[in-house]
């Protein structure tokens, strides 16, 4: 594989204030992960003690934040950022907090009362070679809540480059950061397919799989429809869907939301190719690569646990394609022959209504 914001939310009524983090460790370390929490989430990520002394997490930064645009019904949009949100973060207290994890809520409300209109609580767990990354937004209104964009800030430094082989494609996206380009070592970053169980029931029943739609060269969107489209870079030929996510009422079904992620080190391209297939993704390989000249055939094949159920051309007039199925190993194959110039978006469905999307760069030869 070629490896390849002021917070604008209600005004609060009561000021909600940070919690003392002298009573947590602002430290987790495993054999896989060496972390450092600061108040709003990890500002320190280096693999386990004696194996790198590089930090991933560029100075200043802190991996944990996300930016929102929001509207309660046909009310103006608002910014949700929780870097300027200081004043509303605390460290969750309930149960108390072990070393390898660290809750942050912003906005935290009782169930019969609320001082803002989202609440979101962040979580990192550290369990084997895996640390985990959930998200939760609850809606703590009487009234529908609209995400208009849903963006996480990606704070690595420079010395963990993002990999050519990071894919921006729905369902099946994923992102590989190459820590050390003299020495082959990457930080793979992939969607939670399946709500973790050391997560609460409650949180359980609103988990949803991330779909990954665009990127900015500074973060990920998972929801894009109110991003500016100058700063996006897979909308520049409008392939990619641009969605939003609507938050019914507090106390109703859908009230709540959960998305996920989990990274994992990989040594070797093939190792990266290993994880990507453990965590329910594609192991993807396209001969001789995604820009194609015009009538010419380009063979497409994916080792997934996934079985694939429908193959959807941007162009069915002018592409064909031969489906080969599903063969040993968990391998899929096809050949497509692509007739319109430009970039051709191949939309693949598999399991559980999910989706992904694969653009193509067709020239003329």
């Amino acid at each position: 594989m070629k490896r390849i914001i002021g917070a604008g939310f209600f005004v609060l009524t009561a000021l909600a204030v940070s919690a003392s983090t002298a009573a947590f460790q602002d430290r987790a370390t495993n054999d896989h992960f060496e972390l450092r929490f600061g108040p709003a989430g990890i500002s320190s990520l280096k693999r386990s003690p004696m194996r790198s002394i590089e930090d991933l997490i560029s100075p200043g930064g802190n991996l944990g934040d996300i930016v929102l645009k929001y509207r309660m019904l046909d009310q103006e949009w608002q910014d949700f950022v929780t870097a300027r949100m200081a004043d509303a973060r605390t460290i969750k207290q309930a149960g108390g907090i072990s070393a390898n994890e660290r809750i942050i809520l912003y906005n935290g409300s009782g169930w019969y009362d609320y001082f803002a209109d989202l609440e979101f609580t962040c979580r990192f767990r550290l369990e084997g070679d895996t640390l985990y990354w959930t998200l939760h937004l609850r809606n703590v209104t009487h009234k529908p809540v609209e995400i208009g964009s849903f963006y996480l800030p990606l704070p690595f430094s420079a010395g963990a480059a993002r990999d050519s082989g990071s894919l921006i494609a729905g369902n099946g996206s994923f992102l590989i950061f190459e820590r050390n380009k003299d020495q082959t070592e990457y930080l793979v970053m992939t969607p939670i397919e399946e709500c973790p169980l050391f997560e609460p029931a409650q949180t359980e029943r609103n988990f949803a799989p991330v779909a990954l739609e665009d990127e900015d060269g500074g973060g990920i969107f998972i929801h894009s429809a109110r991003a500016e489209a100058g700063a996006l870079k897979s909308h520049e030929e409008g392939n990619l869907p641009r969605t939003h996510h609507l938050l019914t009422p507090k106390f109703t079904p859908g009230d709540e939301l959960t998305y996920g992620f989990k990274f994992r080190w990989a040594d070797s391209d093939q190792e990266v190719r290993r994880i990507l297939y453990e965590e329910g993704l594609f192991d993807i390989r396209i001969s001789p690569g995604p820009t194609i000249a015009a009538g010419n055939t380009v063979t497409l094949t994916l080792r997934s646990k996934n079985v694939i159920r429908s193959i959807e051309p941007e162009y069915p007039d002018q592409t064909v394609i031969h489906d080969s199925g599903r063969g040993e190993n968990d391998t899929h194959s096809m050949t497509v022959k692509f007739s319109k110039s430009g970039n051709n978006l191949l939309t693949l469905g598999y399991d559980g209504n999910r989706k992904l999307y694969l653009v193509f760069n067709v020239v003329i030869p």
